[in-house]
């Protein structure tokens, strides 16, 4: 028998081939878009943010608005006129850079201090109207409910009692003043009043 020559092929070593991770794939999908969820509910997009803006102008000016209605309305009762020429001097000093006066009535007058006063009023009004939107959401405005405008309605009395009012040199929440009770009791009930015109003009532009 003749030898002859064997030639073997050689064994390719089979690794095992790894599946592909499927799963970990959308699990990474699925964290990202919650991350972008996430992210989505603090930084809005330019739609959301001009419908935010819009918002918080139409029900901050109309929750002002009732204010203002309010304070005429108990002008029948003998209260006095609102005077929003003080605020308004105290407000083009605080962009001055002086938060506290002795007396705003002897500080510096300013030009056209009632006008402004008034505008200080409205923006007030705006910025806690949109502090309702960033707070409790988009969602708010589409179905609002009265507890999260009666919070911050109560809050604006808080920023009266221990920024505006001690800024006025008129001491915290009215001390100073010989009717500091009446001041804080009409404060109370005016900035409720606010309240149910944020949640009222909420649900006439829901």
């Amino acid at each position: 028998m003749r030898a002859g020559c064997v030639f073997r092929r050689p064994r390719l070593r089979r690794g095992r081939l790894r599946p592909v991770d499927r799963g970990g794939d959308r699990r990474s999908n699925e964290e990202g878009s919650e991350d972008r969820r996430f992210l989505g509910a603090r930084v809005l997009g330019g739609r959301d943010l001009a419908d935010l803006i819009y918002r918080a102008v139409v029900i901050g000016i109309g929750a002002t608005i009732l204010f203002d209605l309010w304070a005429q309305f108990l002008r029948l009762f003998g209260m006095p006129k609102p005077n929003w020429g003080p605020p308004g001097r105290w407000f083009a000093h605080l962009l001055r850079g002086r938060v506290v006066h002795e007396d705003i009535g002897k500080a510096e007058p300013v030009a056209n201090e009632v006008a402004l006063g008034w505008l200080f009023h409205y923006l007030v009004g705006i910025l806690f109207a949109g502090i309702v939107l960033v707070v409790w959401g988009m969602g708010w405005a589409r179905n609002p409910t009265f507890l999260p405008a009666l919070i911050v309605g109560l809050a604006t009395v808080g920023c009266g009692w221990f920024i505006l009012q001690p800024g006025m040199g008129m001491g915290i929440a009215a001390s100073k003043r010989p009717n500091a009770n009446q001041i804080r009791l009409l404060n109370i009930v005016g900035h409720t009043v606010f309240a149910i015109g944020l949640y009222g003009t909420a649900l006439l532009i829901r």
